[in-house]
């Protein structure tokens, strides 16, 4: 599984906050890492809906404009492509939902397959 590079993981973080703080709603963001290096995000309720609209973080790549775009990511399919699939809970250990709602959540969200990492 590949790592986010630094410069990517910065703006995710960033992105992951926004909607936290936009959307009371949402207790976590599900994050897709594609296998082209972009990653989608949205945020989840505790019930495991989409909170707000997909926002896509690029891997780097930038049309003639200087404006992020992905050229994978823009022909339909892109659900195939998905390397990981992972949820971000904001703050500490003892804020984070407990383990079984993670869970909930997480099958919710991405299927039976899910996996908690922690």
């Amino acid at each position: 599984m590949k790592t986010i590079p630094s410069g990517q993981l910065e703006k995710l973080n960033r992105i992951c906050m926004e909607i936290l703080k936009s959307y009371h709603e949402a207790i976590g963001v599900a994050l897709m890492a594609l296998d082209c290096g972009c990653v989608k995000v949205s945020g989840v309720s505790a019930k495991g809906d989409p909170v707000g609209k997909m926002s896509e973080v690029t891997r780097d790549h930038l049309s003639r404009s200087g404006t992020p775009i992905c050229l994978a990511c823009r022909k339909k399919g892109w659900m195939n492509r998905v390397v990981r699939r992972e949820i971000f809970w904001p703050g500490s250990e003892d804020e984070k939902p407990d383990k079984k709602l993670r869970m909930k959540i997480g099958h919710r969200v991405f299927g039976a397959k899910y996996s908690d990492k922690d």
